[in-house]
């Protein structure tokens, strides 16, 4: 009987792509408005009050995910990798604001990432996906992933808008790091070493 894969969640925005860049570019094009350097996960700390609601319905239109919204290319080198390794999820938050979110979301992951559908899980309640490895920029999806799998390990994929965080998980925006914690993992599991 052959070993089961790892099983792990992978957040899109801020691990996959570059969410903060394409929702500044369309702020910019759409109201003029440049931001500062985003030192906070809460774009809302920044963004105009007054341009809030609109920018976050543009955010699921078809021109923020096909021309605006670009993958990270290390993410895109490492992704089969990954997916020889362990059994991946896309783990991602869906915008309520945005009616069509789920389906442009869906089609840039399968574009970029061919992720078929049912490997991706649109969901705000991150902290209840069942894996071995959890990866997420945001620190408090991380965390509450951690206390609810505490046998699991979260990484908290580093970004400059969470340097400030002190938590217990890993954190790295380091594929070859994660790779090497997965080959840790897959050994710690193997029958031969726990005989």
């Amino acid at each position: 009987m052959k070993d089961r894969k790892l099983v792990v969640g992978v957040a899109c925005d801020g691990v996959l792509a570059n969410f903060t860049a394409a929702a500044t570019a369309l702020l910019l094009e759409r109201f003029n408005v440049q931001l500062p350097r985003v030192l906070q996960w809460d774009l809302n700390h920044y963004i105009p009050e007054e341009h809030r609601d609109a920018l976050w319905e543009a955010c699921g239109s078809a021109r923020f995910h096909e021309d605006l919204m670009h993958p990270y290319a290390e993410a895109q080198l490492f992704w089969p990798e990954l997916n020889r390794i362990a059994d991946v999820y896309v783990v991602t938050s869906d915008m309520k604001s945005a009616p069509l979110w789920v389906h442009f979301r869906d089609r840039w992951l399968e574009k970029h990432f061919a992720v078929k559908s049912s490997h991706i899980l649109h969901t705000h309640a991150k902290h209840r996906f069942k894996g071995d490895l959890f990866i997420d920029d945001k620190p408090s999806h991380v965390e509450g992933w951690v206390k609810e799998h505490p046998e699991g390990i979260g990484i908290l994929w580093a970004q400059p808008y969470n340097a400030e965080w002190e938590g217990e998980a890993f954190r790295t925006n380091s594929w070859p790091a994660v790779s090497r914690i997965l080959k840790v993992m897959e050994c710690a599991k193997s029958p031969s070493l726990t005989r």
